[in-house]
């Protein structure tokens, strides 16, 4: 290799050049290294026959350790290998063991080879105590090092697959803890919600409908007295029917135990054959069974009746009886009416007028509309009980003696103790300078009573013909189509919107109470439009009338349905969109 190393830089000679590298390879007591000779060579490149000539240089180059040296490094890695086994017998690793004790006796037949002979005519180069010492550093020192890494590795792993252990039970019970604590809260939320439930099952106090001034009213069985003010304590609500919409007592079964078969104040007795409970004979019918027919098909009992329209006997149920008598027949089959129809729905669809049973094209919606009763609320909310009139008399609604008559009442129930009723100044307590829900509510009850004042659908001259004078020429009106769709719930309002989730038409007011809680405010409503001639377009304002109407004033074009034009389009409205149109004008001129 040192020829080859030698030929590659020095070409020419090459019989000298290789006398020269046998007598550095003979004479040399040291290896070389390939460092070395490529360091002297580039020294000499451009010089060969100096390069032979100086390879003196390369003789005797200390490149190892001495023997003495190497035996020192010997002896310190036998001690340690010694000490390995040791501790690897304590630890009962016999393959290990074995493999150490073995690799130390080949070690030591090694260093023997040089133990025979005299230290004093030894060269100082290297012996066989380096291979000896090469052989415990490989197969023992670096194969322990070896398993030290793979057992540390091993232990991190482990550790780590702990920590993952631990932290699962303690994310397990962490999630356990907060399943609990939120049965506990659901517990007690749904004791409570029992408690108040049972308190309203129980009450004294019913929630009811008033027909007549479409306004809900409270009634005490006990004391049979009934007032519009909502009472402190619990009281048994309205519900509305799943399937038909009416409203109904909440627990209907309660008035079964207590053996109410009476009118009910506010309930009017129906008079058509076939729509009263078979049961009770008072309440309206909302389910007609046909499985009690057939049961009852064998006897001669006049419970029963032949519907025309669905061409079978049924037997007819309030909603109340339903329930008690099919509490064991939970298979039987029945169809949802939808209840009594109201004074103003026309035999042969749409509204009828109250007066003179025509086909009905106005209603009434008295001097306030439910925009107006909404604002005039959110301001008495906002305001002190004190300045409740001056609220009411910005909206012209405050010389009403009903209405009156309630905020004395509710001033007079809010002074301070000790002051008698004749001598009230008119000063409150600091506690009573807000209004409470029961006052708002009363209130609201007495603005929808004079809103419902006049709820009656008309034709065109009965109503100017009622509306002549007096209070009754303030009045507001709704336009309809004749024989247009009614409302499923109130049945005397035209539809102004259908649900496409309950798949009904329902009047605004209807569609605002019906759509006000739970997942029904949701439901996907659209309007209602009225059939529209050719040529004739949609109302800018309602959005589903026909604009039939002009406004006439001059400069105004604008052209709406009668009832828009007559009080949503004024004359103020109607100046500004005036001034707006010629704005718009003069900027695109």
């Amino acid at each position: 290799m040192l020829f080859k190393r030698f030929s590659k830089v020095i070409t020419t000679g090459s019989s000298r050049t290789k006398a020269a590298v046998k007598a550095v390879v003979s004479e040399s007591l040291f290896p070389h290294t390939l460092q070395q000779l490529d360091a002297y060579l580039k020294k000499y490149a451009d010089k060969p026959e100096l390069a032979r000539e100086s390879v003196f240089e390369l003789i005797n180059k200390r490149t190892t350790h001495t023997w003495v040296e190497e035996l020192k490094v010997f002896k310190l890695m036998r001690h340690t290998s010694h000490v390995i086994g040791i501790l690897l017998r304590v630890l009962k690793l016999k393959k290990l063991h074995r493999v150490v004790f073995t690799v130390g006796r080949q070690a030591d037949s090694i260093a023997k080879l040089s133990s025979a002979l005299d230290p004093s005519t030894r060269l100082g180069c290297s012996g066989h105590e380096a291979k000896a010492a090469w052989l415990l550093r490989v197969q023992v020192i670096e194969l322990m090092c070896n398993y030290l890494a793979s057992t540390v590795l091993i232990q991190k792993v482990y550790r780590k697959y702990r920590l993952a252990s631990k932290w699962r039970v303690l994310l397990k019970r962490r999630v356990l803890a907060v399943s609990v604590i939120q049965r506990s809260s659901r517990r007690t939320l749904a004791c409570m919600l029992a408690r108040r439930l049972r308190a309203q099952r129980e009450s004294e106090w019913e929630q009811l409908w008033n027909p007549a001034k479409s306004m809900l009213y409270y009634y005490n069985y006990v004391t049979k007295k009934s007032q519009y003010p909502e009472p402190d304590g619990p009281f048994r609500p309205l519900v509305r029917d799943r399937c038909s919409a009416a409203l109904i007592q909440a627990w209907p079964e309660v008035d079964n135990h207590r053996g109410v078969h009476a009118l009910l104040p506010g309930m009017a007795r129906a008079v058509v054959t076939g729509t009263l409970c078979a049961v009770c004979g008072v309440r309206r019918c909302l389910r007609e069974c046909l499985q009690c027919a057939n049961d009852k098909a064998s006897g001669d009992d006049e419970s029963r009746f032949y519907d025309v329209t669905t061409q079978a006997y049924v037997v007819p149920y309030c909603f109340a009886c339903f329930v008690k008598e099919h509490q064991h027949r939970q298979e039987h089959e029945f169809i949802v009416m939808n209840g009594e129809s109201g004074s103003g729905e026309y035999e042969g669809g749409g509204l009828r007028c109250c007066l003179c049973e025509e086909p009905s094209c106005r209603k009434c919606m008295g001097s306030l509309d439910e925009q107006q009763v909404d604002e005039i609320c959110r301001q008495l909310k906002k305001t002190k009980l004190l300045q409740w009139r001056s609220v009411l008399a910005d909206n012209q609604v405050g010389g009403e003696r009903k209405l009156t008559l309630l905020l004395d009442e509710i001033l007079v129930s809010q002074q301070p103790e000790g002051v008698d009723s004749g001598e009230f100044d008119g000063s409150l307590t600091p506690a009573a300078t807000t209004a409470t829900s029961a006052q708002l509510q009363s209130v609201r009850a007495m603005l929808e009573q004079i809103r419902a004042e006049c709820d009656e659908c008309y034709c065109v001259s009965c109503y100017e013909q009622v509306h002549a004078g007096g209070r009754r020429a303030e009045h507001k009106w709704k336009g309809h189509q004749p024989f247009c769709a009614v409302c499923v719930v109130c049945k005397n309002s035209a539809a102004e919107t259908e649900c496409l989730d309950c798949q009904a038409v329902y009047c605004e007011s209807c569609s605002k109470v019906f759509h006000a809680m739970g997942r029904k405010k949701r439901h996907k409503q659209q309007p209602v439009v009225e059939a529209v001639s050719e040529g004739q377009s949609i109302c800018g304002y309602c959005k589903r009338r026909a604009a039939d109407t002009p406004c006439g004033r001059e400069g105004c074009e604008v052209c709406g349905c009668d009832s828009c034009m007559a009080f949503v389009h004024t004359a103020a409205k109607c100046a500004q969109e005036i001034i707006e149109a010629e704005a718009a004008a003069d900027t695109s001129s």
